[in-house]
């Protein structure tokens, strides 16, 4: 005898998916040492930003565009859009890279907002 298929509710989140593979490759680099992983930073800056706001941060394998000396973080609720967030950015600038509508204003911080992955590959 099989087990039906369950589904459960949930309260609606943003994610923000970041590419374990880019992270396994700089090998944490972020943090105030660079020992943790991007996925950890942005975690503790939501909460200590926002402590009622609430993200669901999620590693997956591959996103596909592979910076070099970086880490691909796409928001879903601006599925348009991979930020590469190079490795030692601040916590705070890599949150703002995600969540505002255009990324970071020029001269900001350095996070390059990819706009269109299919054509910058």
């Amino acid at each position: 005898m099989t087990m039906p298929i369950a589904s459960h509710r949930i309260a609606p989140a943003p994610i923000i998916l970041t590419c374990g593979k880019c992270a396994r490759k700089l090998n944490c680099g972020f943090g105030r040492k660079g020992r943790e992983p991007l996925k950890s930073v942005l975690r503790a800056a939501m909460r200590s930003a926002t402590p009622r706001a609430k993200f669901r941060f999620i590693e997956t394998r591959c996103l596909g565009i592979c910076p070099k000396r970086a880490v691909a973080a796409i928001n879903t609720a601006q599925p348009g859009r991979i930020v590469a967030i190079p490795a030692k950015t601040q916590a705070a600038d890599a949150l703002l890279a995600l969540l505002l509508p255009g990324g970071l204003p020029a001269g900001h911080g350095p996070a390059e907002t990819i706009a269109d992955p299919a054509v910058s590959i």
